[in-house]
């Protein structure tokens, strides 16, 4: 057994990936008991807390690592994340056992008390940390190196200056970075996301033929999330760097929903993190189709299976479409939506005529986000006109993409973007909501500590989805092709330096 592990070129750290790649799939197949799943969920925590921990606060921001200061960041940033933690008890307490359903209710029951405690705790520990990192040194390249020389401050003033400057970027960084990551990748989105790089990367070696290595294999799929976190939190050390980092995030809220939905719609398989919270309106795409398939007659009969997979393939394309762009723009290539254009416009034809997928705001209040539903076809009599017609212009932009290929890929990049745009924009005002409505309330409950720190985090929001999305649109019109573009310089420089 042992030679066998040696010759594959598999150690311990492989087969304990191996492991988290088959609970993960057995959870996304709900194979998992409450206790496993619930165990599952704080395994990704604890992987997630160890990659900020591996990556390092402190050398992220201060251009040198500190050990300490690193794992008061990474507690306070745990603590002010209670919310999600118990956001997962309440999605699950129905499922739960008798060994967790004490637990579960004791959580809830003191909900309210607790997130406002260890809110208050993990606000304190990095108000401490803060004051702490103004005594250390900044080293290049780093974050705070961007807005700070290097020598230590002198006078009152300067301390309180990089004070606020260290605490705004660790209340930044908690907002942009690691929420997210608890929120999409730890808890809701880890299991589908597994399922979709295994499924991508299984298809690459097949199509390209490549050599299979365990280790690359094992590595690439059980930390693709985490791989991408470590290199998008490594671009904000500079500052040619910092805005597509930070568009790289705008574009992972996209691509997690195509793993919240998209992926759980088309194959049947629901989180029940996600989906035990929204109610009505998010019934599997089968379930929609043979409730369809019992009433419609004819022609019509025959053609709806497509006008089913048109919309399914439309939508993959425009959640999946923004990570490559940003994939494309952090490694200087152009991209080429020329080739699947004929696909993607005669798709997106059914898609807008007869959609059966829609996304709007979260109609519940409890719930912050995109809201991505689905329903039978509206009028299902227009189901043979409608596949005619995609299926015609679908012919047409393949003639048109061989002749005006350049032209087609602009006009395919910019339909991306606004469908982007009007997704960043829903998930904008849905989150602005949320934060008006609580800081009101807590201001005016005497919550001055509380409610002051929900103003810093709405900024934060602004700023985030915002600014954000003009970088993205921005970076991605220009960058479109690197043999011209001048500004800014070359990433791959970048990354040089910054490593």
């Amino acid at each position: 057994m042992k030679k066998t592990f040696q010759e594959l070129n598999v150690g311990v750290e492989e087969l304990f990936l191996v492991l988290g790649i088959i609970i993960g799939f057995a959870d996304f197949f709900s194979l998992l008991p409450p206790e496993i799943e619930y165990t599952k969920t704080l395994v990704s925590w604890i992987s997630l807390g160890y990659l900020f921990y591996s990556a390092s606060f402190t050398k992220i921001l201060l251009g040198e690592r500190h050990k300490k200061a690193d794992l008061a960041i990474l507690a306070s940033f745990f603590l002010l994340a209670t919310k999600d933690l118990v956001g997962f008890i309440l999605s699950a307490i129905g499922e739960a056992s008798a060994l967790l359903l004490p637990f579960y209710r004791y959580v809830l029951a003191h909900a309210a008390g607790l997130e406002k405690i260890t809110f208050i705790i993990g606000a304190a520990i990095l108000i401490a940390t803060s004051i702490s990192m103004v005594r250390y040194p900044v080293r290049k390249p780093s974050v705070l190196h961007l807005i700070h020389e290097e020598e230590q401050p002198a006078k009152a003033a300067q301390y309180v200056i990089r004070f606020f400057s260290a605490y705004f970027l660790l209340l930044l960084t908690f907002i942009m970075v690691f929420n997210l990551a608890i929120e999409w990748l730890a808890i809701s989105a880890d299991s589908p996301l597994l399922f979709l790089l295994v499924f991508f990367y299984f298809f690459f070696i097949l199509k390209h033929h490549k050599r299979f290595e365990p280790d690359t294999f094992i590595h690439k799929i059980g930390s693709g999330g985490e791989s991408f976190y470590e290199h998008v939190i490594t671009m904000f050390q500079n500052k040619r760097a910092v805005f597509l980092a930070i568009s790289g995030l705008l574009a992972l809220h996209i691509l997690t929903d195509a793993a919240h939905f998209i992926v759980p719609y088309a194959t049947t398989l629901k989180s029940e993190f996600y989906f035990s919270q929204l109610g009505a309106g998010h019934e599997h795409l089968w379930k929609r189709f043979f409730a369809d398939w019992a009433t419609i007659t004819g022609a019509n009969k025959l053609f709806s299976p497509f006008i089913y997979a048109f919309n399914i393939i439309a939508a993959a394309i425009i959640f999946i479409s923004p990570g490559y762009l940003w994939h494309q723009l952090s490694k200087e290539r152009a991209t080429r939506f020329d080739k699947i254009a004929p696909v993607f416009f005669g798709t997106l034809t059914t898609f807008i005529m007869l959609p059966v997928i829609k996304f709007q705001s979260y109609a519940s209040k409890n719930l912050v986000g995109v809201d991505i539903l689905t329903h039978t076809i509206q009028y299902p009599e227009n189901i043979t006109m409608v596949f005619l017609i995609s299926a015609l212009i679908g012919f047409a932009f393949h003639f048109l993409a061989e002749r005006y290929g350049e032209r087609v890929n602009k006009l395919t990049t910019i339909i991306i973007l606004a469908y982007f745009s009007y997704y960043i924009w829903l998930f904008f005002v849905d989150s602005s909501n949320y934060y008006i409505v609580s800081i009101i309330a807590l201001l005016k409950a005497g919550e001055i500590f509380l409610g002051t720190h929900l103003f810093f985090f709405f900024a934060f929001i602004i700023i985030f989805y915002i600014g954000g999305l003009i970088i993205f649109i921005a970076e991605t019109l220009w960058r479109r092709h690197p043999e011209t573009f001048k500004y800014p310089t070359s990433l791959k420089k970048t990354k040089r330096r910054s490593a």
